[in-house]
């Protein structure tokens, strides 16, 4: 392996004469050197080439890589705290970390005064409009004998669909306590219910990634957050990266 390099040599005469014809000589060499300047090829040594590295010239794809910092998360779209729907302390916990739940399993029990308050406006609410809407019935008959002037008909139908309109109020707040379509129904039919606890649904389907609740701790209705549920299909990396 030879390096090309462009050649300047000095040439020192040294004889028995005066420096100054030793340095006239050199002067003159040099100058006839570098007039006629040529290339030629030098050799290089073992310990040289151990330092040399040949590969033929070929095109290469170069990306900038940045070495940063940054953590691995959930889907932000995809993941959602449950907080709890009703004030209580829980009774039990029907789920842990890792299980994966569908979108309203039921994923804690909860002994709260809300469900209990819940069901009795509801039992009020489904009386009244079974009620009013009698009356209202009933009206309808007597003004159609003309026993009963056209004012009080409408009145009685008014006071119905009010009525009516309090029961579906209450239907929607026990559904937004987690009570299921089984209660619900058996609400519906004036029969007994004889659990007194209202639940923790999942609102979306997922997996159980954080548990933030114990047995026995007091909830407080829309603040206290009791599970973490994420979809662990898709994940998020966030780096932190400085221009």
């Amino acid at each position: 392996v030879v390096a090309r390099l462009h050649e300047g040599c000095v040439v020192a005469l040294g004889s028995c004469g005066g420096k100054n014809d030793a340095h006239a000589a050199s002067d003159s060499t040099s100058a006839k050197q570098s007039a006629t300047p040529g290339i030629s090829n030098t050799s290089l040594t073992p310990d040289q080439l151990e330092h040399l590295k040949i590969a033929p010239v070929s095109a290469v794809e170069f990306r900038p890589v940045v070495q940063t910092t940054g953590t691995v998360a959930f889907d932000g779209d995809m993941s959602t705290q449950v907080l709890s729907p009703i004030s209580g302390p829980v009774m039990r916990i029907l789920v842990q970390p890792g299980a994966w739940v569908k979108r309203g399993a039921v994923l804690a029990t909860v002994s709260s005064p809300d469900f209990a308050s819940a069901v009795s406006d509801f039992r009020k609410a489904q009386a009244t409009a079974v009620q009013t809407r009698r009356v209202a019935g009933l009206d309808s008959a007597l003004f159609k004998n003309d026993g009963i002037a056209r004012r009080d008909m409408e009145q009685a139908q008014t006071d119905a669909l009010s009525a009516e309109a309090d029961r579906d109020a209450a239907i929607q707040a026990l559904q937004a306590l987690g009570v299921d379509s089984s209660t619900l129904a058996a609400l519906r039919e004036s029969k007994t219910v004889t659990t007194a606890q209202g639940v923790i649904r999942a609102p979306i389907e997922g997996t159980v990634v954080e548990k933030l609740i114990n047995p026995g701790q007091l909830l407080q209705a829309g603040t206290t957050p009791t599970f973490t549920i994420a979809d662990l299909s898709t994940g998020w990396v966030m780096a932190s990266v400085f221009g």
